[in-house]
């Protein structure tokens, strides 16, 4: 697990596979866009977290996560998504 701290407030997870051409342009769009992420090798996260992730959809790599906060921050972004809607 790296973690690739940039200026940005944002934090994102990447979960990558070695030589993935997507993996590295996902790298290269954080960095360029100067935000930090959590990059971890597929082999670092536990199976039954892969096969949930398969169950939703998301077949390729790299896979990515946005940290949205705590629990306040989540309830937030939850209430502001469904007002939208």
């Amino acid at each position: 697990m790296w973690l690739h701290q940039n200026m940005g407030k944002d934090l994102y997870l990447l979960i990558t596979k070695d030589n993935c051409l997507a993996c590295e342009k996902a790298r290269d769009i954080l960095d360029t866009e100067d935000i930090s992420y959590i990059e971890m090798d597929q082999n670092e996260v536990i199976s039954e977290f892969i096969d949930i992730i398969k169950g939703k959809g998301v077949l390729t790599y790299p896979v990515c996560f946005k940290l949205v906060g705590d629990g306040d921050a989540l309830n937030k972004q939850v209430l502001h998504t469904h007002l939208i809607k």
